[in-house]
């Protein structure tokens, strides 16, 4: 997953860092293993008012468009062909 992207904060975290260096080297490693990339960094750009605590972490909106993200990535790569082999009422243990 292609990270959010970081707004001006206090954190000392930098969006061009995290734009010019941690994002290629995700792509990499997922092209060289044929994975696919949610891209949130995308969905999320130009959206500062998404997000909290200096502009790092996502607020209740900007989770959903992550949420949505990941959703519409599921629905992309994953071909679901009978859902009704799928129990929704077991519960995980963790």
């Amino acid at each position: 997953m292609e990270p959010p992207p970081i707004y001006d904060n206090d954190l000392e975290l930098s969006g061009t860092k995290l734009q010019e260096d941690i994002i290629p080297v995700i792509d990499q490693v997922a092209h060289e293993l044929n994975l696919p990339v949610v891209d949130v960094n995308l969905a999320l750009t130009n959206h500062s008012e998404y997000f909290i605590d200096g502009g790092v972490h996502p607020n209740p909106k900007g989770a959903v468009v992550i949420a949505d993200e990941i959703w519409e990535s599921f629905a992309i790569n994953v071909e679901l062909t009978d859902v009704s082999a799928c129990d929704l009422t077991t519960s995980l243990t963790y």
